[in-house]
């Protein structure tokens, strides 16, 4: 008698390496998506200067993701960011193309943020270059 051997997908599914994450995305997708098409993540990283030191997921997407996170929970503190970003890794990751780590969310790295963004003379270009995007 003759048998047939494993297809690729039955030897697959018989080695038990299959990793199944889930997520709850709500409406994540959608406002990042419209974050960048506002080219919100652009304008942040053109007005936030980049220094030596800093991790590699940039100053625009921290912004997004943690604009989203506001958005999407109805919560602005800070210190519930990373808990968010525990839980939405695999996600955040798809969507923006970047590894996201827990560090780039740490409370003094979005305070640090902030400060950037509380500075005037940096508001007043972002806000501009904003509504010469989105007015026309």
């Amino acid at each position: 008698m003759k048998t047939a051997s494993p297809s690729k997908e039955q030897d697959l599914l018989s080695k038990n390496n299959i990793k199944i994450t889930t997520e709850r995305v709500d409406d994540v997708p959608l406002l990042i998506g419209q974050m960048l098409n506002m080219g919100l993540r652009e304008i942040l990283d053109k007005h936030i200067p980049a220094h030596g030191n800093q991790r590699k997921l940039s100053w625009g997407w921290t912004a997004v993701i943690w604009l989203a996170y506001i958005l999407t929970e109805g919560d602005h503190r800070k210190v519930s960011v990373s808990e968010y970003i525990r839980e939405m890794k695999y996600t955040l990751s798809c969507l923006t193309g970047q590894e996201i780590d827990l560090l780039d969310f740490s409370d003094d790295r979005l305070s640090h943020l902030l400060k950037h963004l509380s500075k005037r003379e940096s508001w007043k270009k972002i806000e501009s270059d904003l509504n010469e995007r989105s007015i026309q």
